[in-house]
């Protein structure tokens, strides 16, 4: 359409049509910030005399809750005797491993390469972006990250396999699996275990899910918020913690729920 000829109801039903197609509000929302910041700019450079997504409002948002597997769903999705049953491939279970039992974001494990893995953590500093590749965390912020001694020796297989370089790799280490693949290996893992697809959607079960399970589990155990807040690299408004350094050594009581996390396959089985 000509911008002159656009008008508010052509605006409302397009936004409407994002839901037809599947999409969710959030991502309509987001993409009517973009056309409307056009719009703007067509009024600065003088091709229209107003705008007509200034009276219209942006559909309202239902943040969906997101879910966490149980103890009993992840005893048998980390169950070892089945892990080439319920995973594609050994990476993929590691990958998910890791997560659940750090907090780290699919991206930051992504990132895990040879130079940030030391003797009992893991350093945080970057994520990777499939467009851009290596770039700071979401926080910009570094954070050592314990890891129990059992995974730590699957990661420096890992390390050997892939020459140093991207552990969780399908091409030597030369590029890191995508975010995709994870969380297809997750799908296909809970549907193994019995987690019907449907239900896999309503409950809204993913690879970011193991971040809330992380700290369910932490909180549960009774680790502090100040020292989960340092694992996971979330901030709180009040910056309670600003004045706190941990080091990985303070992460001792983390490390015995961490085994716990790795024995509950053996308590289901």
């Amino acid at each position: 359409m000509k911008l002159k000829n656009i008008t508010s109801y052509d605006i409302e039903k397009w936004l409407m049509a994002f839901a037809k197609r599947g999409l969710s509000n959030q991502t309509a929302n987001v993409n009517f910030t973009f056309l409307n910041i056009m719009l703007s700019d067509a009024i600065r450079r003088k091709l229209l005399d107003k705008n007509p997504a200034a009276s219209v409002a942006p559909l309202k948002e239902t943040p969906r809750v997101r879910d966490i597997l149980s103890i009993s769903e992840v005893g048998l999705i980390f169950d070892k005797k089945s892990i080439e049953k319920i995973w594609m491939k050994k990476i993929y279970f590691l990958a998910n491993l890791l997560s659940a039992c750090t907090g780290m974001r699919v991206s930051e494990v992504r990132a895990v390469r040879d130079e940030v893995l030391f003797d009992g953590y893991i350093l945080v500093s970057k994520q990777y972006s499939s467009k851009y590749g290596l770039i700071p965390t979401k926080t910009k912020d570094s954070r050592q990250v314990p890891i129990p001694s059992e995974l730590q020796i699957e990661l420096d297989k890992l390390r050997v396999l892939n020459n140093g370089q991207y552990l969780f790799s399908a091409k030597g280490g030369e590029k890191p699996v995508s975010a995709q693949a994870l969380n297809n290996a997750l799908r296909r893992a809970m549907t193994e275990i019995g987690i019907p697809k449907d239900d896999q959607v309503k409950r809204n079960l993913s690879f970011h899910g193991w971040r809330h399970f992380f700290n369910t589990t932490m909180r549960t155990n009774n680790i502090s918020d100040s020292k989960l807040q340092k694992l996971t690299g979330h901030k709180s408004q009040a910056m309670t913690d600003h004045y706190t350094h941990f080091k990985a050594d303070d992460f001792q009581d983390v490390q015995k729920i961490q085994v716990k996390i790795l024995q509950m396959p053996l308590k289901v089985g």
